[in-house]
């Protein structure tokens, strides 16, 4: 630049500037880049050098993108393909038809971001241009990421890698690489996926480009969580967290959004719900930022509801999954849709509606089959086999645990796997099964232990507890149940607000109602007293004092198969179970 200036030669001096603004623009510089570009854009007008004009238009319409200012590269965009129609510049033509493609996706709009991708990637091919191709295919790997289609969108992520490669063209390999790797997270090669977000963070650390370390390292964590290494999960989306402070708005909000909305995913799923509940808060102020509105709305909308369902509030969790659904649906994320979908299904579960629970569990895993989500296939089929064990059709709760087992197997789903493993010992337990029942709910205790996930150890504790307890193992029992409830407070306590632990504590009345009742059975009535206290000053005595009734009825004191000693200890049972109601 510098020395065209000295020679008064305008035209190369332009050039010049444009490729110091390429550089400029991909070290975040914008404001510099743009500068450049439009001080180009003057000189081009002024010599009437056509060409140079939609290579300035179409260099500020990349600038904006970056930036997400979707509005002002929309304009540069359009003009420039006006001009490159009128003067026949064809690679002029296919660059702005990729921009537009890349606009209309990051609008929601993925169906005419395709049709613009597939007329850019045709002009780079008829041209021979092996760069414009790669940056085609890029971009139609990842339009087709988001509409489900990943076996496609892996094939075109494979071709441009392939051809970055070999120009040594880095900052594509790093898109591409980063994009292969969700590609194959969704399509549950989690080892594979492992593998291409390494190679891209790798990449992207050298070239300093926070915004796709950004977006690999929390990519990482999703494998991680996926794996149940909760730990090293958490470890990645703070290290993301980091980095995306240091980018620009509204890009930092965006990412910053979609990072908190998966740790909070962590903390429920770890059970820290007062983490999980500030996590939620934290992301409501950003999402007015983010524009246009992203995949962290209906993500965020769908945490809403997890959160809800945890508390056990199932017709507010419900108001938001169907509200994270609409939202999915307007904004073409199909992925997000079919989750959502899958949560109402287990919202009706948990009400006890299994008709309309099933039929939702059917649609969810079609949607998952039509997007290649194994993963989402196997949920939809585990939410069969609960609907199966509700209706006491043991045989095709079985089967459908089966299935979904193998299909969590398929796509290395440890969570899946310990939900499987808990939901075939109830189908199990269900047919009289026992010692199967008993062995695959050994197993889910493992793997939750493992996964660091106390909800699913408490409800295992329990099954547990009442396997023994039917074998008249009653100290077993005890250890059981202790354990569960130890868990169950240890979560309890992650809640500052009254209300939220009422609400919590309120879906394990059952658990402490039946380990109070094995304490007075043990002759241990001061510890149930004690034990039922620590439940009822949070969550009222009702739903207890009604299951202890409810146990009180089904004590035989008389008939021809009770002996008199049995008789005589089951009224003394009836006496000081009444008694233990009566201190509630």
């Amino acid at each position: 630049t510098a020395y065209y200036a000295s020679a008064h030669d305008s035209t190369n001096e332009a050039d010049a500037r444009r490729s110091l603004a390429d550089v400029q623009r991909l070290t975040g510089r914008f404001n510099e880049a743009s500068a450049e570009y439009q001080h180009a854009l003057e000189v081009y007008r002024a010599s009437r050098d056509n060409f140079g004009i939609v290579d300035a238009l179409l260099g500020l319409g990349r600038i904006y993108l970056d930036q997400l200012l979707l509005d002002e590269a929309a304009e540069y965009y359009a003009e420039a393909l006006q001009m490159t129609r009128s003067i026949e510049y064809e690679l002029g033509e296919a660059d702005a038809d990729l921009g537009l493609a890349e606009l209309s996706l990051l609008r929601n709009r993925a169906d005419q971001a395709l049709n613009s991708a597939q007329a850019a990637q045709q002009k780079y091919t008829a041209m021979h241009n092996a760069l414009g191709t790669a940056h085609a295919n890029q971009l139609l790997g990842e339009i087709n990421l988001r509409r489900g289609q990943l076996s496609y969108a892996s094939s075109m992520l494979e071709r441009s890698l392939r051809t970055y490669k070999a120009i040594a063209y880095r900052i594509g390999q790093a898109e591409s690489a980063a994009a292969q790797g969700e590609a194959q997270l969704l399509r549950g090669f989690l080892a594979s996926s492992l593998t291409s977000f390494e190679e891209a963070q790798q990449m992207a650390h050298a070239l300093r480009n926070s915004h796709i370390e950004c977006a690999v390292l929390r990519g990482q964590g999703d494998v991680y969580s996926r794996q149940g290494h909760t730990a090293q999960a958490e470890d990645r989306y703070q290290a993301a967290r980091q980095l995306a402070q240091a980018l620009s708005s509204p890009i930092k909000e965006r990412e910053t959004a979609n990072i908190i909305l998966r740790s909070a995913r962590l903390a429920l799923f770890n059970g820290r719900l007062g983490e999980a509940f500030a996590y939620l808060d934290a992301v409501k102020p950003l999402l007015p930022a983010i524009e246009p509105p992203s995949q962290a709305y209906p993500l965020a909308a769908l945490m809403q509801g997890q959160w809800q369902m945890t508390l056990g509030n199932f017709t507010q969790a419900e108001i938001h999954f169907n509200q994270a659904l609409s939202l999915a649906e307007a904004r073409q994320e199909p992925m997000v849709a079919a989750e959502s979908l899958l949560a109402i299904a287990q919202t009706r579960l948990s009400r006890g509606e299994l008709d309309a629970a099933s039929d939702t569990f059917l649609a969810a895993g079609r949607q998952f089959q039509q997007l290649e989500s194994t993963r989402g296939d196997g949920q939809a089929m585990l939410g069969l086999a609960q609907t199966f064990i509700g209706q006491q059709a043991w045989q095709q709760a079985r089967a459908q645990c089966d299935g979904a087992l193998t299909r969590f197997q398929q796509s290395d789903d440890q969570p899946g796997q310990a939900d499987a493993q808990f939901t075939l010992g109830l189908a199990q337990r269900g047919s009289d099964e026992t010692h199967q029942a008993f062995s695959h709910f050994e197993q889910a205790l493992t793997l939750y232990r493992q996964q660091q996930q106390p909800l699913g150890e408490a409800d295992t504790h329990f099954e547990l507890a009442g396997i023994s307890l039917e074998q008249d193992h009653m100290e077993q029992a005890q250890r059981a149940l202790t354990d569960a409830i130890a868990l169950v407070e240890r979560v309890t306590n992650t809640l500052s607000l009254p209300d939220q632990r009422r609400a919590f504590l309120q879906q394990y009345a059952e658990l402490y109602a039946l380990t109070a009742i094995t304490l007075v059975r043990r002759d241990q009535d001061a510890q149930a007293r004690q034990t039922l206290a620590s439940y009822t000053r949070i969550a009222g005595s009702r739903a207890v004092i009604d299951y202890i009734k409810a146990y009180e009825t089904q004590i035989p004191v008389a008939g021809e198969d009770i002996r008199e000693t049995e008789a005589q200890a089951n009224k003394n049972l009836l006496k000081r179970l009444k008694q233990l109601r009566n201190t509630l």
